[in-house]
């Protein structure tokens, strides 16, 4: 009877570990539509409360990296920074001061000095955030607050569009757990890559070198996938679906400049 039942204790064990590495691959060949984005849309906030100073660009303008979008009104801020660093020069010659005889004396400069340093970081933190340029080229869409106009904090003030975008768009479950710099493959129809190959437009883009990746590929007739990697996850759930968006970045360059927008397929991410 001990041995029946330990046989039939150790034939269960083995059967949940055979069901739980069955169920490994399989999770792993899971997919979820997508579709992919030459351009995206953004709102852009101011980060400090005031008057929009500066404002150069017009609706319809497109622009390049590196451009001033707004600036709002830091008259203050910048007048409290030069005060800062006027006095953090007056503590610099008191520090070096060769008066100071007692080691209390130069203790106590060295303190304030410190201090005014700090204070100075942080007011050119705070001054920095009234400008907002552009770390990609792009086109605005629509100006919500103009010249003169007062914004607060978190009040989009003009719409862009981010022109370089080339990311992949797709919503997961929210079990899946996805994180930044996860490995991940954009599946679509091999029509869509053989014309680019065949017009020149695009060589044969690198495959992942994995078991798993080679069995699917083996599975899917007339689909071909390109290597992409997550570079943003939305951190609102859909309480209704339960998922979440996230972007993957196709890491071929030339070419993510050359796959279609609107380009749908599907995006499986591997563990």
């Amino acid at each position: 009877m001990l041995n029946s039942l330990s046989f039939f204790r150790r034939t269960l064990f083995c059967a949940l570990l055979g069901g739980v590495a069955f169920a490994s691959p399989v999770a792993a060949q899971e997919q979820y539509s997508a579709v992919y984005r030459t351009a995206e849309s953004i709102e852009v906030v101011a980060t400090r409360n005031g008057l929009i100073a500066q404002q150069s660009l017009r609706a319809g303008d497109r622009f390049d990296a590196n451009v001033l979008l707004f600036s709002t009104d830091c008259r203050v801020d910048t007048y409290k920074l030069e005060a800062l660093r006027v006095e953090e020069a007056i503590s610099r010659r008191l520090v070096d001061d060769p008066s100071l005889q007692s080691q209390a004396e130069r203790y106590k400069a060295e303190i304030a000095f410190a201090r005014l340093r700090v204070l100075r970081d942080v007011q050119i933190a705070r001054t920095e955030l009234c400008q907002r340029w552009a770390p990609w080229p792009g086109a605005v869409a629509r100006i919500h607050i103009n010249v003169g106009e007062y914004a607060r904090i978190g009040q989009s003030v003009m719409r862009i569009i981010r022109t370089d975008s080339h990311r992949v768009f797709a919503r997961v479950p929210l079990i899946v757990r996805p994180y930044r710099g996860q490995q991940g493959l954009f599946w679509i129809d091999a029509r869509i890559l053989n014309a680019l190959i065949s017009t020149g437009a695009a060589q044969t883009p690198e495959l992942v070198q994995s078991e798993e990746a080679g069995q699917a590929l083996r599975k899917l007739d007339g689909r071909v996938a390109i290597i992409a990697e997550v570079d943003w996850v939305s951190t609102v759930v859909d309480e209704s679906t339960q998922t979440l968006e996230i972007r993957l970045r196709v890491t071929d360059r030339a070419l993510a400049a050359r796959l279609r927008e609107g380009t749908s397929g599907n995006v499986q991410l591997i563990e």
